[in-house]
């Protein structure tokens, strides 16, 4: 059993000072395998230290510093962005040597999974966080205090009966926050062609946006008063009454290739519905190696498209093809390949967590025991 610091360290003296809570905040990685786990409150007594640096200049500001016997856990796992790459992970690690000795940095790019340099450390926390809410929800200690999911309910995080009303043909939240951003041109890019079908479907957008089952008026404020920061999913009917979420992923800039699945796709493949994604190319191909279904009535070749403004037209051309089909054609597919939506939610409770646990483990052994 590791001992785990029982808060952020602080890498500046702004960095987190409003709350001493920030750890509790976004420790879910360390809620998966809970018992594991000893939480300290004096931190020399700690070996694992968490913090998150993002910034290699903090580094020369940072107000802790470590010793020989502890790891210091940069948390990046919690961040992804296409400008996340190799060496500015590398940077990282290395700057944070100033104050910590020995210090791993965890992430969630697929590209780098087995990467030589051992402080950097692969962990699937996207999909950890979507498993452990969809189906095992009561094993959080607190889930409506974590950052991500403040004010939050059980009922939010339900699992539906997969049935289709025929009501809509697809399902989109196309948020776009700042078209400087290359996701966001081709989010906004999506909702200027979708509003061609906006009477077949559902639409979230910055001023409409799409809420959860029995949202609180705390959640409905937040959704509405700020851009991002949050995951609620949308609530059951989106999916009941839809056959496909076709949406715009994080990671959509193949020329960096960073890879990353995240709850954007996690959450319409547990919650019943077909997928027409755009990202990075070789993100279906990410998709499958979980043990995802795609339909073969969808053609997901663009994803092997190696431009990315060729291959989001191409997608588009898919977006077109699939609305293009009467709700009647839909709802055939739908009864024919309804055995894709159950194997791919059966996904979510047989395979397995990722694990973080153990991961930390062997590099505490490696990077300090050795």
């Amino acid at each position: 059993m590791l001992n785990v610091a029982k808060r952020l360290a602080r890498v500046s003296e702004d960095f987190y000072h409003k709350s001493v809570n920030n750890f509790l905040k976004h420790d879910f990685p360390f809620q998966i395998e809970k018992s594991m786990w000893n939480y300290v409150d004096d931190t020399e007594s700690a070996d694992l230290v968490p913090f998150i640096m993002n910034n290699a200049a903090q580094a020369t500001n940072s107000v802790f510093k470590t010793h020989d016997r502890q790891l210091a856990v940069n948390m990046l796992a919690y961040e992804i962005d296409y400008t996340y790459k190799e060496p500015f992970y590398v940077e990282l690690a290395d700057n944070a040597q100033e104050f910590a000795k020995h210090n791993v940095l965890v992430h969630k790019d697929k590209k780098l999974i087995g990467h030589p340099d051992k402080r950097l450390l692969y962990y699937d926390s996207m999909w950890d966080i979507c498993k452990l809410y969809f189906t095992e929800y009561d094993r959080i200690t607190d889930p409506h205090d974590r950052l991500w999911t403040e004010y939050t309910t059980k009922d939010i995080y339900n699992v539906p009966e997969i049935k289709k009303s025929g009501e809509k043909k697809f399902f989109s939240m196309a948020y776009v926050h700042s078209l400087m951003h290359p996701r966001n041109r081709f989010r906004a890019a999506l909702a200027e062609q979708l509003c061609e079908f906006a009477e077949d479907g559902y639409m979230g957008t910055e001023n409409s946006r799409i809420m959860p089952n029995n949202p609180s008026q705390n959640i409905i404020d937040r959704m509405n008063n700020k851009l991002a920061g949050f995951w609620y999913p949308a609530a059951d009917e989106y999916y009941q009454n839809t056959y496909l979420s076709i949406y715009v992923e994080t990671i959509t800039n193949s020329m960096h290739e960073v890879r990353c699945v995240t709850e954007k796709t996690f959450e319409p493949l547990i919650k019943g519905n077909f997928i027409l994604p755009f990202g990075y190319r070789g993100m279906i191909r990410d998709i499958t190696e979980y043990g995802f279904i795609m339909p073969s009535w969808i053609n997901y070749h663009y994803d092997t498209i190696a431009d990315d403004e060729m291959r989001f037209q191409y997608f588009l051309y898919e977006v077109d093809a699939a609305l293009g089909k009467s709700k009647e054609h839909l709802h055939e597919l739908y009864l024919s390949d309804k055995h894709i939506l159950e194997h791919n939610r059966k996904i979510f409770y047989d395979r397995p967590y990722d694990g973080f646990y153990n991961k930390l483990k062997s590099r505490y052994d490696l990077l300090v025991n050795s």
